[in-house]
């Protein structure tokens, strides 16, 4: 479940969700699964953008409820698609941030990898390499420890 703390309301909500692991596909929020979600972030339009860790995907939560996978075929691996983000792998995703332009930027933390997600869905390697490290670096020579 993703839920919201409404502080000046002292009160916490679940915004969309139920119990259970598996999530996948779109459907209304309160029909929803998520597996350990973890980082989220909310974009310029509303939209709400969770790191579903546990099930390999980038999920979307609109204003209006409804929830969809914007990235991440579920399968734990490292592939980017430059079509078709709901082709692409992921290993355990935790963090993401929101750029003004748009794009999306996603800790891969198990893949030791920085991700970036277009607003059209497609999926890069921004930068880090398939083993973990501690490297400087250019894009393809930089490594990260868990990031």
């Amino acid at each position: 479940m993703v839920k919201i703390n409404s502080p000046h309301l002292n009160e916490v909500s679940t915004l969309a969700g139920t119990v259970g692991c598996s999530g996948d596909g779109t459907q209304e929020a309160d029909g929803a699964q998520f597996n350990q979600p973890n980082g989220v972030a909310v974009d310029a339009v509303g939209n709400v953008i969770v790191v579903d860790t546990n099930n390999h995907r980038i999920r979307k939560i609109t204003p209006e409820g409804v929830v969809s996978t914007l990235a991440g075929s579920g399968t734990r691996g490292h592939l980017d698609n430059h079509e078709n983000g709901l082709l692409a792998e992921f290993y355990k995703p935790h963090g993401v941030v929101i750029a003004p332009d748009g794009n999306m930027f996603v800790t891969d933390t198990f893949n030791h990898r920085i991700r970036k997600i277009t607003p059209e869905g497609k999926v890069f390697t921004v930068t880090g390499t398939r083993g973990r490290g501690y490297q400087d670096g250019g894009s393809l020579l930089a490594q990260f420890s868990f990031p």
